[in-house]
C-alpha cells in the first residue's frame, strides 16, 4: 500500500512473523513487485485478507471498490491528475462530506489538501490499490476513449453510403475500432444506470440514446455512414443475421462488466434511414433486489411477505408498461425457496436468467404461448409458478386452474390499480367464484424519479394546484422541488422508487366479486376495509422529500 508499511501491520497483528516479512522485504528489493503482489504469489494472504487486517488496525472502514459504485457525477470534485498523482478517488458525497476512497487514509496532510480542494469534510475510506487502479483505467479511459475511437473511425471509414450494398458486413463488425466503440456505449451506459440503449439512423448521424431514470438522454451523435459498422457489431454480439435489415430481430447478449452480471436483450426494427437497435439492460444486482430496495414501506412488505408465505393462490402485480412489475415478480420469487420448492416461469420474453429456478420463454411462432407453456408447466410438478402476464381468457383460466389445484401463482396484469384487477378478469371471463377463492393479493404500482438529495429545497405549490388535487392537509405537509447541479446533471432527479398500493382479499371484496361488483364499488368497499390507495402513499413520499408533486403528478395520471 502507498506509504503505509504493511508488513509491519501483518507483524504487529502476529499474521507474519519477522523472518517472513524480512523474505518478502528481500524479494520486493529484487523484483520490485509490490508487497501485497508477494504476499499473494506466496500463498501467505490474500489482497482481500490483508486490506481487512489493515482497515481494523487503523480503525478506517474498508470499502470493496469498483467502478459501479462510484458517482461518476462526484468523480468531478477532484482533477485527474489529483485523482491519478495521489491514488485517492471520491466515490460518494452526502451534504458536506465528501467519501474518498484513499490507499493510506493515515496521510493527514492529503486529506487537508483535498479538504481545501473540494471545501468539503473529507471522510477517507481503505482501498485496495490494484483496485483503484483499475477503476481510475476503466473511468477515465472510457471518458477520454469514445471521441478518440470516433476520429479514429472517421478516418478508417471514409466511404460513404453509396457502397453499402458490397460492405462484407462480417469484416465491419470486426473492425478494432468498432469493437471499442460498441464496448465503450454499453460501459458507459452500465455505468449511467441506463435502462435501455436506443441507437437511431437519422438523416446524416446516428444517435444514441440512454434512458435513465425512465427519461431519454442523448449522449452521443456517430457519424452516419459508420452506422452499418456500428448495427452490424451489435447485430454479431447478439447473434442476429447481419445481412438481414428488412425485418425486425431479436437477440440477446450476456456478459460481465466490473464483476456485474449483465444481460442485454437486443431489438432491431427497419426505419426509412436503416435500422434502429434498442438494448434492453437487464443487471442482476439491481433486478434481484429486495422489496425494501424498491420503495415498499414496512407494512407492505410485511404484508406481501405474508402472502409469499401461502401455499396456494394467486398474487397479481399490476400497474402500466414500464411500472416496475416483473422487478418485483423477480424481487418474490428471490424471497422463495428455489432449492425446496419447484418453481417454473413462463414469460415473454425472459428478462434475467434466475439461478435455480426453470423458466420457460414464449415463442408463438412454435405456438408456445402463456396458455400452452401453463398446460406443459402444469405437468412438471411445480410448486410455485410465475406467469409473466395474463393477457387473454384463456391464459387466465389456466392460472386460476392452477391455483385451484394447490399451485401458488404470480403474475401481472395491465391496470391503473388494485381493484381493477378483480372487474378485468371478470371482464375476460373468468368465472367470479374462481376468482373469488384463488386470488389472495394484488399489489399495485407505479414508478417515480426521486428528488436529487443535493439540490433539493423546499417550496409550497400553487393553493390552486393543492385543492384542484384534493390536498387537504397541505397545510401539515413539506413539499420539495430541486434546482438541478452536477450530481443530478441538471435534471433534478436522481433514481426512482415505487409508489404501490397492496389490495388484501377480505370476505367484503368476495362478496363484491361473487356480485360483479363494479370496479367502483369493489374500490369504495377496500377503502371502507382498510387499503392504503396508491395516491396516500405517493403523498407520504412526497412529504418525505423522495419526490415532488410534479413527478406524481405524471406519473400517476388518471390516479392522483
Amino acid at each position: 500500500m502507498h506509504n503505509l508499511d504493511i508488513l509491519e501491520i501483518l507483524c504487529e497483528e502476529k499474521r507474519l512473523t519477522s523472518e517472513q516479512a524480512a523474505d518478502i522485504r528481500r524479494i520486493q528489493s529484487q523484483n520490485g513487485k509490490d508487497i501485497i503482489e508477494i504476499l499473494e504469489d506466496e500463498r501467505i494472504l490474500k489482497e482481500e485478507q490483508i486490506i481487512r487486517i489493515i482497515s481494523k488496525k487503523i480503525n478506517v472502514p474498508y470499502i470493496n471498490l469498483n467502478l459501479a459504485l462510484v458517482d461518476k457525477n462526484i468523480i468531478s470534485f477532484l482533477s485527474e491528475d489529483t485523482i491519478k498523482n495521489n491514488l485517492v478517488l471520491p466515490i460518494f458525497k452526502i451534504q458536506d462530506n465528501l467519501t474518498v476512497g484513499m490507499v493510506n487514509p493515515t496521510d493527514l496532510y492529503l486529506i487537508d489538501e483535498l479538504k481545501q480542494t473540494t471545501k468539503l469534510n473529507i471522510s477517507p475510506v481503505l482501498v485496495s490499490q490494484n483496485k483503484l487502479m483499475n477503476v481510475i483505467t476503466q473511468y477515465f479511459g472510457i471518458q477520454d476513449s469514445l471521441g478518440k475511437v470516433i476520429d479514429k473511425l472517421k478516418d478508417e471509414f471514409k466511404d460513404d453510403e453509396k457502397d453499402t450494398e458490397f460492405v462484407d458486413f462480417q469484416e465491419a463488425a470486426d473492425e478494432s475500432s468498432i469493437v471499442k466503440l460498441v464496448n465503450i456505449l454499453i460501459e458507459q451506459a452500465i455505468i449511467d444506470r441506463a435502462s435501455d440503449i436506443h441507437i437511431e439512423p437519422q438523416t446524416h448521424r446516428l444517435r444514441v440514446r440512454y434512458r435513465i431514470d425512465g427519461s431519454l438522454h442523448e449522449i452521443q451523435s456517430i457519424p452516419r455512414h459508420l452506422s452499418t459498422a456500428v448495427i452490424s457489431r451489435l447485430k454479431v454480439l447478439s447473434r442476429l443475421d447481419i445481412s438481414e435489415k428488412r425485418i425486425p430481430q431479436d437477440g440477446r447478449i450476456k456478459t460481465k462488466i466490473n464483476d456485474r452480471e449483465v444481460d442485454i436483450r437486443v431489438s432491431t426494427s427497419p426505419t426509412i434511414f436503416g435500422e434502429k437497435i434498442v438494448l434492453r439492460i437487464f443487471d442482476k444486482s439491481q433486478m434481484l433486489t429486495r422489496f425494501e430496495n424498491l420503495g415498499l414501506d414496512e407494512q407492505t412488505v410485511d404484508e406481501v411477505s405474508r402472502v409469499l408465505k401461502m401455499n396456494s393462490g394467486i398474487f397479481l402485480v399490476t400497474g402500466p408498461t414500464g411500472s416496475g412489475k416483473t422487478t418485483t415478480l423477480y424481487a418474490a420469487l428471490n424471497q422463495l425457496d428455489s432449492v425446496k420448492d419447484n418453481i417454473v416461469t413462463i414469460e415473454d420474453p425472459v428478462e434475467y436468467q434466475l439461478e435455480n429456478i426453470n423458466q420457460i420463454e414464449v415463442n408463438p411462432r412454435i405456438n408456445l404461448t402463456f396458455a400452452n407453456g401453463l398446460r406443459s408447466i402444469l405437468r412438471q410438478d411445480p410448486d410455485i409458478i410465475m406467469v409473466g402476464e395474463i393477457r387473454d381468457y384463456e391464459t387466465a383460466e389456466i392460472t386460476i386452474r392452477s391455483a385451484l389445484t394447490g399451485h401458488f401463482v404470480l403474475s401481472t396484469l395491465h391496470t391503473n390499480n388494485s381493484t381493477d384487477s378483480l372487474a378485468r378478469l371478470i371482464d375476460m371471463g373468468v368465472e367470479p367464484y374462481l376468482l373469488a377463492s384463488t386470488v389472495k393479493a394484488v399489489l399495485a404500482q407505479r414508478l417515480v424519479r426521486m428528488l436529487c438529495r443535493d439540490c433539493r429545497e423546499t417550496f409550497m405549490p400553487p393553493q390552486e394546484i393543492l385543492i384542484q388535487l384534493d390536498i387537504k392537509n397541505y397545510k401539515d405537509m413539506v413539499f420539495y422541488t430541486s434546482r438541478g447541479c452536477k450530481s443530478c446533471k441538471y435534471t433534478g432527479y436522481q433514481g426512482r422508487t415505487g409508489v404501490f398500493e397492496i389490495l388484501i382479499m377480505n370476505d367484503t371484496l368476495r362478496e363484491l366479486v361473487m356480485q360483479k361488483a363494479s370496479a367502483e364499488e369493489m374500490r369504495t368497499a377496500a377503502i371502507k376495509t382498510g387499503l392504503r390507495t396508491i395516491r396516500e402513499d405517493a403523498l407520504d413520499k412526497i412529504n418525505s422529500g423522495l419526490t415532488c408533486i410534479d413527478e406524481i403528478m405524471n406519473s400517476l395520471y388518471g390516479v392522483f
